[in-house]
């Protein structure tokens, strides 16, 4: 079986077990050292996942329709986000969804210094913290744009996070 990681919301809970339902049973290090957009598993599970990086627009009806359906889901936010939202971040943690880490400023991470990923990874992880993500806070890095390289996959596995891509286009709600 396979986890087809697409643009939408998987919790944390529901969503980590089936990491440790890897096909080598190695759970989230099994996964660092590449870029993940299918995650082989025991288990039939689709991951749905969603990035927010400019404003709140659409989390509404997104967060309801979730909610009305009991379907799980993880959300990337940047820290610039985390900052500018933190009631929306709450939200998002007290209805038991993930919150994965996806930079502080969305910026191309092919033009920055190793100092330069290093502080957007700490950073956005430090305001999802101060913003109240809690427990919901999933050890999940996406790449904006989703421009990878392995030697970036290699920082952001060293800061603790594995990366994980989508294999849907984005839709701009």
């Amino acid at each position: 079986m396979a986890v087809l990681v697409a643009p939408t919301v998987a919790a944390a809970p529901t969503f980590l077990p089936c990491l440790a339902a890897t096909a080598d049973g190695d759970g989230l290090r099994a996964l660092f050292g590449s870029e993940n957009r299918l995650i082989r598993t025991r288990e039939r599970v689709v991951a749905v996942t969603f990035n927010a990086a400019w404003n709140d627009a659409g989390l509404d009806p997104v967060l309801g329709g979730l909610a009305r359906r009991h379907t799980p889901a993880t959300f990337f936010l940047t820290g610039d986000f985390a900052d500018r939202y933190s009631k929306v971040v709450k939200r998002i943690a007290a209805g038991g969804y993930g919150l994965g880490n996806h930079s502080y400023s969305h910026p191309h991470f092919k033009d920055l210094t190793a100092a330069g990923v290093r502080r957007e990874v700490r950073a956005a992880d430090r305001a999802l913290r101060a913003a109240g993500a809690g427990g919901a806070l999933t050890p999940f890095f996406r790449f904006p744009y989703s421009e990878t390289t392995p030697a970036l996959i290699s920082e952001v596995n060293g800061y603790g996070f594995a990366d994980i891509e989508f294999t849907t286009g984005v839709v701009d709600v």
